[in-house]
């Protein structure tokens, strides 16, 4: 239903940004020239009957022709996603890795001077634009140090700056859920029995109360992966990285219709598959949480 919904949304503003027409003729065509072009994409003929015929495209990965590389526009998006995705694992990653040990901490000394400091680069981080970050990782790692390169794909180390400034947007906010989750977690009855039988603390907090102070972790997660979509677009072009980010920055710039709403249907596949996997997770982590309903 999510998909129905979306490619009707493209269809829409497909016909919202006015007559393709304009873009793909010159503006000397004669209304003849215009006719025949409205009849070979079926824009004379009523809007239902127009949307089914996108639909039974869409459904095959057709959505025309790009304007601007003169190919089909859907492979050219699902050639630039492998670079995409990679990009954002290594951004979910960092992210994690820093979150984890850090919102661990916060919880574990509450109120001091630890909590203070780390709680503190988080807010900081989650305040700071992705866009001036990346400019300063280029000035300091790549310009000054020469570390890393400016920009491009190739190797690992093209990923690092990009992935740093994407890992920055997901890593402080899982940081201060964690905490706060972990910290309800550890308030709970059953944590304080278990330190009442005399059970080790890391083993307490790592085995009982960390699995437990996951799950709206997870949510968060998901939810930043999808939202990197959007991010990645700012971060593609100052990295001149040739994901699907730059790839809709130039269709925009273009006109290119199609290749427009090839990256919207493709994004909003991405999107309803790491919302999916995310759900499939809760089970896994938690048993209480079955998928389905079992009958009676």
């Amino acid at each position: 239903m999510v998909l129905l919904g979306v490619t009707f949304i493209v269809f829409a503003l497909m016909h919202i940004s006015g007559d393709p027409t304009a873009v793909l003729l010159p503006l000397d065509a004669t209304a003849e020239q215009r006719a025949a072009m409205r009849a070979e994409l079926n824009l004379d003929k009523p809007l239902p009957y127009q949307y089914f015929v996108f639909l039974e495209r869409a459904i095959q990965g057709d959505f025309g022709k790009s304007l601007r590389y003169r190919e089909p526009a859907f492979p050219i998006v699902i050639k630039a996603l492998p670079y995409t995705i990679r990009l954002m694992v290594v951004g979910v990653l960092f992210g994690i890795l820093v979150a984890l040990p850090t919102g661990i901490l916060s919880a574990l000394f509450k109120n001091t001077w630890i909590d203070f400091s780390l709680q503190t680069a988080a807010i900081l981080g989650q305040s700071v634009p992705n866009f001036w970050l990346a400019i300063i990782l280029i000035l300091v790692f790549a310009v000054n140090l020469h570390w890393f390169p400016v920009s491009g794909s190739g190797s690992w180390r093209y990923l690092i700056l990009p992935g740093i400034t994407e890992g920055v947007f997901v890593g402080p906010v899982v940081s201060r859920l964690l905490r706060s989750s972990l910290l309800e977690v550890l308030s709970q009855d059953y944590i304080i029995t278990a330190r009442a039988k005399g059970l080790v603390w890391q083993k307490v907090v790592f085995k009982h109360a960390l699995r437990n102070a996951l799950l709206p972790v997870i949510t968060v997660i998901g939810l930043s992966i999808s939202s990197l979509f959007g991010g990645a677009v700012i971060v593609e072009m100052i990295f001149a990285y040739p994901g699907i980010g730059r790839v809709a920055v130039e269709a925009v710039n273009s006109r290119d219709i199609p290749l427009i709403q090839s990256f919207v249907a493709v994004t909003s596949i991405c999107v309803i598959l790491v919302n999916l996997f995310t759900d499939l997770l809760y089970a896994k982590i938690d048993p209480r949480i079955s998928i389905g309903r079992k009958s009676e």
